[in-house]
């Protein structure tokens, strides 16, 4: 299966995809009866003369198809997932089906697909050398298509407009979403009280002191992992750590009117709408995320936890450790971050949080750096001792 994870590209690399993506695009609403599974491929079948197949986005017309034919998808994992979800299949037992016996998940998944009709919105790409495409996801037929390219050239229209200096830090795309962080070079306060103890691991600090930078980051889904969202994201300069505030976030859902097969519900005109919201929506995070008031009140709530010493600093990490899930082995590297950090304070055993989620994969990057900031809130709950047999904590 061909490459769909990015990760830390710049924006000529993430346009230069995209674009890429948009001409292999095909997105279907199929009927569940002209759905099967054959080795573990999706295969779809056009059964019906004059079914009408549309590409949501091209915008390019209505095709019709007069013969039966029959084209197989490669899967991709979330797309997997998706399927157990929407025909009920537990998805331990599905998973246990595609490693050990895929002739049985054949049956499985074509057997439920005709007992449960319904009308799926299958997004694929094709491959234009005839070979098989990629099912990327399998969803309502109501999702509302808010796709990657059209979201970023919009996003960079409504900067453009504005009158604020901002630029692209990094960006990433994988299966299930597109990142964009920006940062804004000129809002920027240093934060002696948070950062007089922390030490980048692994490396000197660099001329930018105590300093944390303003900006926000975009994210997207094309395949129904999550809402079109934008939130304020700060960056600390001396070691490029980030933190996503999603309490202020602004999210736009993927749910629109129920489609039907062969109908055409995306006009240009319902996108242009579409866009224009985003649009506005981008100049309402410029103005409220990018300014010092705004910067300079986070730090300050941040500073009433986050600056005091904890009391059992090694037990917070391992509570940390456990809250989020991570193997022993992902322990012991935030754990030996935390050290390396020098700074036993709150602040401290995030910061070793958002250090290393610069060195995972960009989904896991996305939710350890948005875990980061309901940790330091709730920092109180993981200081104590550690306990062999943990509940995970409930975060705000």
């Amino acid at each position: 299966m061909e490459q769909t994870n990015f990760s830390k590209i710049d924006l000529g690399s993430l346009v230069k995809e995209l674009e890429s993506q948009k001409l292999r695009k095909k997105d279907l609403i199929v009927p569940s009866t002209s759905l099967k599974m054959i080795e573990g491929k999706l295969a779809l079948t056009d059964s019906k003369p004059n079914k009408e197949l549309f590409n949501l986005l091209s915008n390019s017309g209505i095709t019709i198809s007069n013969d039966s034919q029959t084209d197989y998808f490669d899967i991709t994992d979330s797309c997997h997932a998706q399927i157990s979800d929407k025909l009920g299949i537990p998805g331990r037992y599905y998973e246990r089906l595609r490693k050990e016996a895929v002739d049985m998940l054949d049956y499985n998944v074509t057997e439920w697909l005709n007992r449960k009709p319904a009308n799926y919105f299958l997004r694929s790409f094709v491959d234009n050398n005839g070979g098989s495409g990629i099912a990327r996801a399998f969803l309502s037929d109501r999702f509302k298509v808010i796709d990657h390219l059209d979201i970023l050239i919009t996003a960079l229209e409504a900067i453009r407009q504005s009158d604020q200096k901002v630029i692209i830090d990094s960006a990433d795309l994988t299966e299930q979403r597109m990142y964009v962080r920006f940062i804004a070079p000129e809002i920027v306060k240093s934060a002696p009280e948070l950062l007089r103890n922390y030490k980048v691991p692994y490396g000197s600090n660099n001329d930018s002191g105590f300093g944390v930078c303003s900006g926000f980051i975009l994210s997207n889904s094309e395949t129904g992992h999550a809402t079109f969202t934008i939130a304020p994201r700060l960056m600390v300069l001396a070691c490029r750590n980030g933190m996503i505030l999603q309490k202020d976030k602004i999210a736009e859902r993927h749910l629109g009117t129920k489609m039907e097969i062969g109908s055409f519900d995306w006009s240009e005109n319902t996108r242009q709408k579409e866009l224009e919201l985003i649009q506005f929506q981008v100049k309402d995070a410029v103005n409220a995320y990018l300014s010092e008031n705004y910067l300079g009140n986070v730090l300050d709530d941040m500073s009433l936890k986050g600056s005091k010493v904890l009391e059992h600093p090694v037990d917070a990490i391992q509570n940390i450790s456990l809250s989020l899930n991570f193997s022993e082995e992902r322990k012991n590297e935030l754990l030996n971050y935390f050290i390396q950090g020098g700074d036993t304070t709150g602040f401290g055993a995030v910061q070793s949080i958002t250090y290393l989620a610069q060195k995972v994969q960009p989904d896991t990057r996305y939710e350890l750096e948005t875990a980061s900031v309901s940790i330091l809130n709730n920092i109180e709950t993981y200081d104590r001792p550690a306990v062999k047999h943990y509940q995970q904590l409930t975060m705000n």
